[in-house]
């Protein structure tokens, strides 16, 4: 039996954070004990970490360094000694760092999951070089991630590719009680994401105010939150009267569930993410939009199981939308060759199994 350490950033809903709810709910109980420090407290994602069973041990900290995080996370080392510790994000591996000044004997095995989004110009800064010093093996979610880091200077001996795995989703409502609860008669385009800053679906709407020049009766709706929620609601002037067809439903788990209840999901991400609103849209049976991004081109076979259009285009994107409003079968082609290519490349047991595999392999 092993002992495994999870150091979220958060329990928002963050791809990373998602994908480690969705490994460590499946992950074989006779083989690892898993315990969960999150560095910023509650969140979406932690009822489900606690109805697993599994502890989640400290208190979010009060300031940006704060020692009394430190200090319990070096009297955890001591005390516990977890075989391996898996760190999802930078900001678990600055804790880390600070944590076992002088003393990094108390370190076991490291695994970290990062996205190459804290590259800068594809360099590394001293100090993240400092703090990768410390990790064994660094887990990336493709091949075009697994390459920036090599370009940063990271040995491809050091760099896994596990893709991430979803499940088929499960209906929590009909698409016409759906429909009816949010008042809506037409077609449904649906996001889901964090809206970390108003870029993140800010293209999505200016395409989709686009298209509603030619048609009016489609919906757009927006699942997730996040600081530039009201932001972006009132730079377009929407609320629940302004007859504009956009809806902010906010955060839930449910929101891979919710997508079964859209027309069509779009991923309009500018720079990096969109991972899993892809691959969740996919499960779904849903067509696909997403931007043209290297490591979405990863996920898509354009025309194939979905649509790719160039991001920071919103009217190429309106031009994509439309496309897909004018031919439902093209639609519905699109979203059963999409489901199957979801079961077929990336199965939530594969997933499973090869950090499974990770962890056997590097606390050995």
């Amino acid at each position: 039996m092993r002992s495994i350490l999870q150091i979220l950033p958060s329990f928002d809903a963050h791809g990373h954070v998602r994908q480690a709810t969705l490994l460590a709910t499946t992950l074989p109980g006779e083989r690892f004990t898993l315990r969960c420090m999150s560095l910023k407290g509650s969140g979406l994602f932690e009822p489900t970490w606690r109805e697993a069973g599994i502890p989640i041990l400290g208190t979010p900290r009060q300031r940006w360094f704060d020692l009394d995080e430190i200090h319990h996370l070096r009297k955890l080392l001591e005390n516990d000694r977890p075989d391996l510790i898996h760190v999802w994000g930078l900001e678990g591996l600055a804790r880390l760092w600070w944590a076992t000044l002088g003393r990094r004997s108390l370190l076991p095995p490291l695994v970290a999951s990062l996205h190459p989004t804290m590259l800068k110009k594809n360099h590394l800064r001293l100090v993240d070089r400092r703090l990768f010093n410390q990790v064994r093996t660094f887990v990336v979610a493709s091949e075009t991630d697994k390459q920036a880091f090599e370009i940063a200077g990271i040995a491809p001996g050091r760099l896994r590719v596990i893709r991430p795995g979803v499940p088929l989703p499960e209906s929590i409502m009909t698409p016409a009680e759906f429909r009816a609860r949010h008042g809506i008669t037409g077609r449904i385009f649906m996001g889901v994401g964090h809206i970390q800053t108003p870029a993140r679906f800010l293209h999505a709407v200016w395409a989709f105010e686009m298209l509603s020049m030619i048609d009016k009766s489609p919906h757009l709706v927006l699942i997730g939150d996040g600081p530039a929620r009201k932001r972006m609601a009132s730079t377009f002037m929407i609320s629940d009267s302004s007859g504009m067809g956009v809806h902010f439903l906010g955060e839930t788990p449910q929101a891979a569930s919710l997508l079964l209840n859209a027309d069509i999901v779009l991923v309009p991400h500018q720079h990096q993410g969109g991972t899993h609103a892809v691959l969740e849209g996919m499960a779904a049976g849903k067509p696909v939009i997403a931007s043209d991004l290297p490591h979405l081109r990863e996920l898509i076979r354009p025309d194939e199981t979905g649509i790719l259009a160039k991001s920071g285009d919103p009217p190429g994107l309106a031009r994509a939308m439309m496309r897909m409003l004018e031919n439902e079968e093209r639609g519905r082609q699109l979203g059963e060759a999409a489901r199957a290519d979801v079961v077929r490349r990336f199965p939530l047991a594969g997933m499973t199994d090869a950090f499974a595999a990770l962890y056997d392999e590097t606390s050995a």
